[in-house]
């Protein structure tokens, strides 16, 4: 091979890479972009309200993790189905398990899946949720949330069995998925 033509090959092959490590550094991150896929949402802490909704979108606060959401299927209407990860990082409650539940307009669908943390706080869980056929919301948000604990008497008491109701430690704002 002649010197010219290796500089020819070298060259090509030099402004490939360049291109291409362009398009990948001007693609935006999931959730930040136009068009349809996977969106991502910041999943923030939230304070337990006893007796309160437990099936809010965050509105505000820092980021604790994060959910990755898609509605796989043609653009355009209501999704019939959404797929999700959850991951939470960091949280003051180590070893605990949180019930995920996909939330649209206050109301709260179980996932079936489980988020557990390990000693340090950080879980992940995925999802799969079949949505019904007259199903119309587009936007869904992430809700973790746990049973909460009874505080431990000094002398043996026998409670009633009575379910108590989950409350919201964790919420993502929600996305829009069509």
């Amino acid at each position: 091979m002649s010197r010219s033509m290796i500089r020819t090959v070298v060259g090509v092959t030099v402004a490939a890479g360049v291109a291409c490590a362009a398009s990948a550094i001007a693609a935006p991150p999931p959730g930040h972009g136009h068009g349809h896929g996977a969106l991502r949402a910041a999943l923030v802490a939230d304070q337990p309200q006893p007796f309160a909704s437990q099936c809010q979108a965050a509105t505000s606060g820092a980021a604790q993790g994060f959910a990755v959401l898609n509605a796989p299927g043609k653009p355009g209407g209501a999704p019939s189905r959404v797929i999700g990860t959850v991951s939470l990082k960091r949280a003051p409650q180590h070893n605990a398990t949180f019930a995920v539940q996909l939330g649209t307009g206050g109301t709260c669908t179980p996932t079936g899946a489980t988020l557990t943390t390990n000693s340090v706080g950080n879980g992940t869980a995925h999802f799969d949720v079949r949505l019904p056929a007259n199903a119309t919301a587009t936007s869904y948000y992430v809700v973790l949330q746990q049973a909460p604990t009874l505080p431990s008497l000094p002398i043996p008491v026998t409670l009633p069995s009575v379910p108590l109701p989950m409350q919201q430690y964790y919420a993502t704002p929600a996305v829009t998925l069509s």
